[in-house]
């Protein structure tokens, strides 16, 4: 919890919305079963953490291209994290041996 509320207190920016969404995802990851469960989850949250923070002077602006950018990154966030189950799952008994 107080990861989140670090969040709230200091805003988030385009600097710090990778490691919000890394946050995010992990803990969502940890507890929900299927991958379009897992987005949809990401996706409300995400959008929530976006519509209550403030990212200072230029905030209305810097949420509403977040708002857009968030679908293609949180459908990249997962194809990524799903490529690096596949390459460990894939290399479990050959890829270090040889």
């Amino acid at each position: 919890m107080e990861k989140y509320l670090d969040i709230y207190r200091a805003g988030v920016t385009i600097e710090t919305f990778p490691i919000v969404m890394a946050r995010v995802y992990a803990d969502i990851k940890e507890t929900t079963k299927t991958r379009v469960a897992a987005e949809k989850t990401c996706m409300e949250a995400l959008t929530y953490i976006i519509d209550n923070t403030d990212a200072g002077e230029h905030d209305k602006e810097i949420d509403a291209i977040m708002k857009r950018m968030l679908p293609g990154l949180v459908d990249a966030f997962f194809d990524l994290a799903e490529a690096k189950e596949d390459a460990i799952k894939s290399c479990k008994f050959g890829c270090f041996g040889k």
